[in-house]
Formats: C-alpha cells, structure tokens, sequence
C-alpha cells in the first residue's frame, strides 16, 4: 500500500478497519480463554445465541445427558431443535420446551428451577443472560444433577416427620424447640398441656418471656448464649418454670443443640413433668409413715430378714416385747446369735421353711414356732411370711404374734379334759352325750348297759333307739 498516494479520508478508514480487526482479535481471545473455563466446570453447560445457535456445550452436559457425541458437534446447531430432541426425558416434556421459551423471553435471571426426568433423576437448572462484545446478548444455561441432594432431602423430612409423630404422640413429655434467638418454633401437645400455653400462642414467642420465672430469665439465656457460642452445652437439670397461670412446673429438662438444612442452630428441649413424681414421692412419704405408725403401735411384731450373711434388715418395736432384745441389737446379731434365739426342737424346721420361702416355695403360711426370749425362757410365736424384694435383694418380710398365753390355756385346757374323760370313762353310772338326738359320746358303762360292744357302732344312732317305747314320750319331755 502506497502511503503517500493515500488521501486523508482513507488513511482514516483504514484506521477504522484495523482497529475493528483489533477489536474483532481481543474478543476472539475472550471467547477463547471463556470456552477453556467453561469446559472445565463441574455444572453442565450450553451457550446459545440470541437466534438460538449453539455456541458452546462442555463434556459435563454430554455426560450429564449421556450423549456419546463430543461437545464440539454441538456447535451451531439448532438449540429449540435439540431441546425439542431432548425434552422425551424429562416428565413434562411439553412443559421443558414452554418454560425455555418463557424464560428467553422474560430475559432474566432464573435460579435453581428443578426439572424432574423419567428415570427418576432431578436436575436444577440456571438461566443467565449475558452481553459478551457489547453487541450481542448470548443465554447460558446451568444444569446439576441434584437427584442424590433430593434423596437425601426426602429422607431428612421423612426422619423429621418421624420425629416429630413421636414428639407429637408424648402426652406426658413436654419437647419444644427454639431457634438462635431463643424463639419458639415447635410446641408439642404435652407442652400445651403442661405450661398452659396453645402451639399458636407459644410460636414465635420468646423462651423466657413463655416459661422462665424472673430470677432464672438472665442465668438461661447466658446459658444458651455460651453454647451457641461457645459450644459448652447446657447441662440436664431439675428446673421450677412457669405455667401460664403463673404457678410453678417442677420439671427435669434436657436440651439438645441440632444443625437444620439451612445450617442454623436450633434448641430442643425436652421436658419431663415432675408434679406427678413429686407427689407420689409425698403420698409415698405419707404413706410410708402410716405403715410404720401402725407397724410400731401394732401388737404384732414384724422383721424384714435376709440371708448371705443372715441378718434383720428391720425390727418393729414390738419385738422387743416379744424377744427381749431391742430392736438396735436385733439389726446387730450374727447370723449365729439369730439362730440361737428359736428354740432348737423347732430350729431345723425353721430354717428349712425359711430358705423355702426364699426359693418361692409354697407352704402352710401361718405355722407356730418356739423362739428364746433373752431372760432364757421359751416362748410361742405364730408366724406369717412372705417373701418380698428389696433393693440389695430378695428378703422374708415376717411377722411375729405371741401366743404363749394361749398355748398354756390350751394346755390347761387339754389337761382339764383329760381329768374330765378319766372320770366319765370310769364312772360307774351310764353317761350318753347327744345332740339333736344323736349319739355323739357314751362311756364304758352305757355300752355295758344296752349290750353294745363299741362306741363307734352307736355313734351316730338316734337316742330314741335305746329307749323303751313306753318312756320315748316321757323322754322327748325333757
């Protein structure tokens, strides 16, 4: 090219066209460098023109789609075409081609759209629009396989939904729980019903201002502050809280710190009401100290024994009226002193029944034994037991009863019958015992009378039998 020939008007034309070739050279470098990054992207992605040619696919969208074709084949090829090619995969396929038409004609932005396929698979999807020389606006399109992320998603909610059945079905287990800021965003029914509180009440309420008296407000939320913080959780404990009607709920409460899908912390408490164990704990208290009122003031003695080694693990008062001993030196005695204090004609047979009961073997309940009193003499003692079980193990709860009084008025009485059958058996005169006009008794000399030659053939008879027929009516009279 001639310089000099070169007027002034062309100089500048040329200017113009190298400086456009220039331009032209930059933005091919662009476009170069841009493909190189986007080849290598983990996301699937397609480039298409503002006429829909395809400018760019990467080896993810291939693999992604399972096409066996190379990304560069792709290159200014119909982009409605292919998607319309395409859009059998997914379970709306007429809705896949309607919605690309939509978004490239809104012309902006979309983000994470999901698209389920056929197969099971679900893609998320990004639109971008942008202007790459300035001149021309050019469509980028994202796609993720997002099938495991979902998977997981769904059985998330599922454990979740679980959970919450389980929290929902605790009617005695108050479980609320409370985002960062210590607002409510579970309330479960037992919650309702322990603190007073319905579910649309308590959510979004603050934890403090619901249920923590005053004096604990600032020590709970320091608490809770700590362990979002730094991490040093807040430790079980019995707390008193508040109802909603202002009185005071003995509860034992647990905490628990989770991490939701959304990566924020969140609180679960987890309540059990303490009135009712309280309660018992007083009825039980109560009722504990009737049973040792009457067990003491009681006639009857009682023992609680064990055995390995043998031993009282507890004596009323009133066996120290029946034994002797005190009750301090009943709990005190070897198993050695205890054997000694049954008298030792019925020690064996004491001590088998004992081990019996122990086994669970079932025996008479009631029996009579002879124990040593600690002045030296015997005396009888029936006896009740039954086996109970105590916290270190299996015992006999026994109760003891004094009969010796009785036994010496059986005895006497034994002793008064025998003198009395003695004279009867030898009296001379005939001596008939009836009731109802039957022969109960009749002694040697009776029998001797009427011929008989033992008693067991009349017993039984009717009196009138024996009597003459001329005496009977005479004999009714008296």
């Amino acid at each position: 090219m001639n310089m000099q020939k070169m007027t002034k008007k062309q100089l500048i034309e040329n200017y113009k066209t190298l400086q456009n070739e220039v331009e032209t050279l930059k933005s091919d470098q662009q476009n170069i460098r841009a493909g190189k990054i986007i080849e290598y992207l983990p996301d699937a992605i397609i480039i298409e023109s503002t006429d829909r040619i395809i400018l760019q696919v990467n080896l993810k969208f291939c693999e992604l789609f399972d096409i066996k074709t190379h990304p560069d084949e792709f290159k200014n090829m119909d982009s409605h075409k292919a998607a319309e090619e395409a859009s059998y995969l997914f379970e709306d396929s007429a809705g896949f081609i309607e919605r690309i038409d939509a978004i490239l004609a809104r012309g902006k932005p979309v983000y994470n759209e999901e698209l389920e396929l056929k197969d099971g698979r679900v893609f998320e999807r990004d639109y971008v629009p942008f202007n790459l020389n300035n001149d021309r606006l050019e469509h980028m399109w994202h796609y993720r396989d997002i099938t495991g992320r979902k998977k997981t998603e769904a059985l998330i909610r599922k454990s979740e939904e679980r959970f919450k059945n389980i929290f929902e079905s605790l009617s005695n287990i108050p479980v609320q729980g409370y985002d960062r800021n210590r607002r409510v965003i579970y309330w479960n029914p037992a919650s309702e019903k322990t603190y007073g509180y319905s579910k649309q009440e308590a959510l979004g309420e603050k934890l403090e201002d619901l249920i923590i008296p005053k004096a604990l407000q600032k020590t709970v939320v320091n608490g809770i502050e700590r362990w979002l913080n730094e991490g040093i959780p807040v430790s079980p404990s019995e707390m008193l809280l508040k109802h909603k009607d202002g009185s005071d709920v003995p509860v034992f409460s647990s905490h628990v710190m989770i991490t939701n899908t959304s990566g924020q912390k969140e609180m679960y408490c987890i309540d059990v009401d303490m009135s009712a164990k309280q309660q018992a704990e007083q009825q039980l208290a109560d009722s504990e100290a009737k049973y040792r009122t009457l067990v003491e003031q009681s006639l009857q003695g009682m023992i609680i024994a064990q055995k390995n080694p043998l031993r009282i693990a507890f004596a009323s008062k009133p066996m120290e009226a029946i034994g002797g001993y005190t009750v301090e030196e009943l709990e005190a005695f070897t198993p050695e002193q205890l054997t000694e204090l049954i008298h030792p004609k019925d020690r064996a047979e004491f001590f088998l029944n004992f081990e019996k009961r122990l086994n669970g073997k079932e025996f008479l309940p009631i029996q009579e034994y002879r124990i040593i009193h600690k002045n030296g003499r015997s005396r009888w003692c029936e006896l009740y037991s039954t086996k109970i079980d105590l916290q270190d193990g299996p015992a006999i709860q026994a109760t003891f009863v004094d009969i010796t009084r009785r036994k010496e008025a059986e005895k006497a009485l034994h002793q008064s019958e025998e003198r009395y059958r003695t004279l009867v058996e030898d009296s001379p005169l005939a001596i008939v015992v009836h009731s109802k006009g039957k022969i109960l008794y009749i002694n040697p000399a009776a029998l001797k009378l009427i011929g008989a030659r033992s008693a067991e053939d009349l017993l039984g008879q009717s009196v009138m039998d024996f009597v003459h027929s001329d005496y009977r009516d005479l004999a009714k009279e008296r």
